[in-house]
């Protein structure tokens, strides 16, 4: 089946080369044409880069002021980058927080989750959480449909699974173990890279890792993609036991 898109066509916008003013006017020229809010990925799926810190401040406050929803694609990035969603690790949480977040298969529905302390949610809902969650409890009924049984007790149970076992932290240290094996794997009888030139060749964040095609070659992994950047998504370890 051909998913089919509603609606004009999104409007893109390159947030690394805006800075202030010039990412101000982006943003208010897209509203005037229609825009409600701004999608942004906390790990670019193209190439594994991660969202700079500096960058989604700047973005936060620039849609506040033009008045745009902020919305975080987490689809890829639940409970694999160190957080249970990238955008509340510590170098963004405390920088910004965006109005929504969206979550894919990670989690086993995909979903919307709406956060009442964003800053345009936050003004749109200064009513109260009560008026807030009536709203939202409106728009389920008209737009949504219920998730069937078996895959709701499954999306629950991997939740309650990924609180006792803080799937979340345990990304961090296997992002780190695997990160140590490419690192050899990198390495050659003549010179051993450096982290810097480490950190520019696999992309991504804690267990959710990015490789050029040239490196994942080496590696017996399977790999999420076959294009020239590979992401090599590690679920299942998450799920094993700590041997």
């Amino acid at each position: 089946m051909k998913s089919v898109a509603c609606g004009p066509p999104p409007i893109l916008i390159d947030i690394d080369s805006l800075h202030g003013g010039s990412l101000h006017d982006q943003l208010s020229a897209a509203k005037e044409q229609g825009c409600i809010a701004f999608l942004i990925e906390m790990v670019r799926s193209s190439d594994g880069h991660p969202m700079e810190a500096g960058a989604f401040q700047a973005v936060a406050i620039q849609c506040e002021k033009v008045g745009l929803a902020l919305v975080v694609d987490e689809c890829l990035t639940a409970f694999r980058c160190g957080a249970p969603f990238a955008c509340q690790r510590p170098e963004y949480i405390n920088k910004a927080c965006p109005d929504f977040v969206l979550f894919g298969k990670g989690l086993q529905v995909c979903g919307i989750g709406i956060n009442y302390d964003g800053a345009c949610t936050r003004k749109y809902l200064k009513t109260g959480s009560a008026s807030g969650k009536q709203i939202v409890s409106s728009w389920q009924s008209l737009v949504t449909k219920a998730v069937p049984l078996p895959m709701l007790i499954d999306s629950l149970n991997i939740i309650e699974k990924a609180i006792q076992h803080d799937w979340a932290s345990r990304s961090q240290k296997i992002g780190e173990c695997l990160r140590e094996i490419i690192h050899e794997s990198m390495s050659d009888n003549a010179r051993v890279p450096s982290q810097a030139e480490m950190r520019q060749a696999v992309g991504g964040l804690d267990a959710l890792i990015y490789l050029p095609q040239e490196i994942s070659q080496k590696l017996l992994v399977m790999s999420a993609g076959n294009t020239v950047c590979l992401c090599m998504r590690v679920e299942n370890v998450l799920s094993r036991s700590d041997h």
